[in-house]
Parts: structure tokens; sequence; C-alpha cells
């Protein structure tokens, strides 16, 4: 259960092929407890997106899913890229980024910028280890 009064930060990373995400929440003993992760393979199409347009793809997708969760709180999104501080400062940008940032005004999101971050290491590990190899077997076709 998700307490008004603790610190609410969102935790995200991507790949060349997957994006990820965690929401935690400290405790009253300041340690952070995972609330919900998320993981998404891209397809062809995200797939050629640039490095940065990931990054938000991936803020968009984690905000959307948990919108629930977010919404009643303000929460820190915590990223090394600047790119997220631009996204959620303004209001008028006209493509794909522009939309996703029109989408998250209605949160209260607060950009921090990071350093390493403990959690930040299990964003990246969602990010680089999921398991695509399986995705591969259901899709492809054999010889």
């Amino acid at each position: 259960m998700l307490s008004p009064l603790s610190l609410t930060v969102i935790y995200f990373g991507s790949n060349s092929t997957t994006i990820a995400s965690i929401l935690v929440q400290e405790d009253d003993n300041d340690i952070e407890c995972v609330i919900y992760d998320l993981s998404r393979i891209l397809n062809n199409v995200k797939i050629k997106y640039s490095a940065i347009e990931k990054l938000c793809l991936c803020l968009y997708y984690s905000c959307t899913k948990l919108k629930y969760y977010i919404e009643p709180f303000n929460v820190q999104v915590l990223s090394h890229n600047n790119v997220i501080k631009f996204m959620l400062s303004k209001s008028i940008l006209h493509n794909r980024i522009g939309k996703w940032a029109l989408t998250l005004t209605k949160f209260s999101l607060t950009f921090v910028p990071l350093k390493e971050i403990k959690g930040q290491i299990v964003a990246y590990f969602l990010a680089n280890h999921s398991n695509i190899e399986i995705l591969e077997c259901y899709i492809g076709i054999k010889p």
C-alpha cells in the first residue's frame, strides 16, 4: 500500500530492444520497497527509435500503466538524461515526444538528476535481461 507521506520514485531504463521501469517507495526506515516493475520488448518500429525516444517512451509507458498508483502522489523521476527534464517542463512539442509529454501533464512528476542509485540498477537489469529467446521461439519459423 502506498503511503502519501513517503517518497515515491520511478526508475527507468532502456536498451536497443527493451524498456523497463520500477516504482519504489521509501518506508519509515528509508529503505526503498519495490511497488511495481514493468518491462516491455519493443516491436520492429520502436526498435528504430533513438535512445532518447526510447527513454521518453519508457517514462510514458510506465506512467500510463501505473496511473492509478501514481496519480495521487508527487512522484520523482530520476534520470541521467536532461531530455526528460525538458520533456516534463515544456508543454508544447510537435513530435511523438510532445504527444507523450502532453499525456504526462496530468501527473505530478518532478525531475531529479540521477546519480548512481540502487533502484536504477534494477531498472537497467530488467531492460538488459529480458528473455528475448523465448519470444523468438514462438514467433520464429524453423526451417
